[in-house]
C-alpha cells in the first residue's frame, strides 16, 4: 500500500486497517457539504486500498427516479443505497444499476472490495 503523508489520512487508514483485522468488510461513508473534499478523500482512500473506480459508490450514481422534492435528501435513491449495504454483507460482487443526474442507467458490476467507500452522501 502507498505511503500516506497526511497525518489525518494516516490516522483514518490505520483505523480502517484495524477494523479489517476484525471483519472482512469495512464500510466507509464520506459525507459533507459541496466542496468539502468528499471526492478527494474518497479517491485517496481508493488509492490507498488499491480499489478500482467502480468499487467506490458515488452518491452521484444513486439519483432517485421518483424523488419527492427538490432537497438534497430527496434526490438520493435511499432504497437502492440500503440494498447495496445489505448485499455488501454477503455478496462477492458489487452489482447495481445506478443512475446519473439525468436519470440514465449506469450499470455497475465489480468485485466486492474489502473496504466499501460510499462517497457523496449529503
Amino acid at each position: 500500500m502507498p505511503d500516506v503523508v497526511d497525518p489525518d489520512l494516516a490516522l483514518l487508514t490505520r483505523r480502517i486497517e484495524e477494523e479489517l483485522a476484525r471483519t472482512p468488510l469495512v464500510v466507509v461513508v464520506v459525507s459533507g457539504f459541496g466542496g468539502a473534499g468528499k471526492t478527494t478523500l474518497a479517491n485517496k482512500l481508493r488509492d490507498h486500498f488499491g480499489l478500482d473506480d467502480g468499487q467506490v459508490i458515488s452518491g452521484d450514481s444513486l439519483y432517485s427516479t421518483d424523488h419527492y422534492g427538490r432537497g438534497l435528501f430527496d434526490i438520493t435513491d435511499w432504497p437502492l443505497l440500503m440494498k447495496l449495504l445489505h448485499d455488501a454483507r454477503d455478496g462477492d460482487r458489487l452489482c447495481y444499476l445506478g443512475r446519473d443526474y439525468h436519470g440514465h442507467d449506469v450499470p455497475i458490476d465489480e468485485p466486492m472490495p474489502h473496504v466499501l467507500i460510499i462517497e457523496g452522501i449529503r
